[in-house]
Formats: C-alpha cells, sequence, structure tokens
C-alpha cells in the first residue's frame, strides 16, 4: 500500500544561500518536537497541489494558491514490510516573506544537525542544494 502525501517546501535565496522553511512538529510519535516541512496526507478528492495547499494553510496560516508552487520530485520510502510512503514534494520561492522568519534555517544546518529533522527530509535538502547550486 503506498500512503501519499504532499510537502511544500518554503524557500528563500539570499546570495548564495538558501534558507528552508521549518516549523516544529507536533505529534504523539516518534517525529514530535523535530523540524519538518509543511504538509500531509492527499484527501481523496484533491490533487497532491491541492492538498499541499491545504496542509499549508492548516499548518502555518499561509494560503498559497496551487500555482505558486513548483513541484520538485516525488520520494518513496517503505514503512513497515509492504506499505510505501509517497513524498510529494513542491517548492514555493517566498519572495514576499509571508513565513515567518524565525522558522528560516539555513539548508546547510539542517544538514549539520541531523538529529533534529525528520529521517526521510535529508534526502530533499541534499537534492535541494544541488539543484539551486
Amino acid at each position: 500500500m503506498i500512503r501519499p502525501i504532499s510537502i511544500v517546501v518554503p524557500y528563500i535565496l539570499r546570495d548564495t544561500d538558501l534558507y528552508l522553511w521549518v516549523q516544529k512538529r507536533k505529534s504523539c510519535d516518534e517525529l514530535n518536537g523535530l523540524l519538518e516541512f509543511p504538509g500531509g496526507k492527499i484527501g481523496k478528492v484533491e490533487s497532491p497541489g491541492q492538498a499541499a495547499v491545504r496542509e499549508t494553510l492548516e499548518e502555518t496560516g499561509v494560503n498559497l494558491e496551487p500555482h505558486q508552487l513548483q513541484k520538485f520530485k516525488n520520494y518513496e520510502f517503505p514503512i513497515g514490510d509492504s506499505d510505501h510512503l509517497l513524498l510529494m514534494v513542491f517548492v514555493f520561492q517566498d519572495i514576499d516573506e509571508q513565513f515567518q522568519q524565525d522558522g528560516l534555517i539555513l539548508a546547510q544546518s539542517l544538514l549539520s544537525n541531523l538529529n533534529q529533522i525528520p529521517p526521510n527530509n535529508k534526502q530533499i535538502i541534499v537534492d535541494l542544494l544541488e539543484y539551486f547550486r
């Protein structure tokens, strides 16, 4: 069984530095307290872009439109014996700085503190750094 999840990675480029916006996860699982990107499950009648917009609004209060998102990449991770998590990642260049500034963290700093992010986010950050080089 594949469990699809839409994720939005808000970012700002300053000179050659890539800043990513993250939030502290509030959950009752092992990911509680980690820094993650806005996102969540895709509803039965939603496109991945619509789910990304809805989840971003619910989690951050920032109202985006699907056309503002750029599809980045899909990632598939095993969860258990036969289940897989399919992360559909979108990026959003936060030119107008709609997201709170205290959530912006230098991408390289996130990789330097892997214990602060969900394990599946490491590859996303590595790929984003390569993409924006």
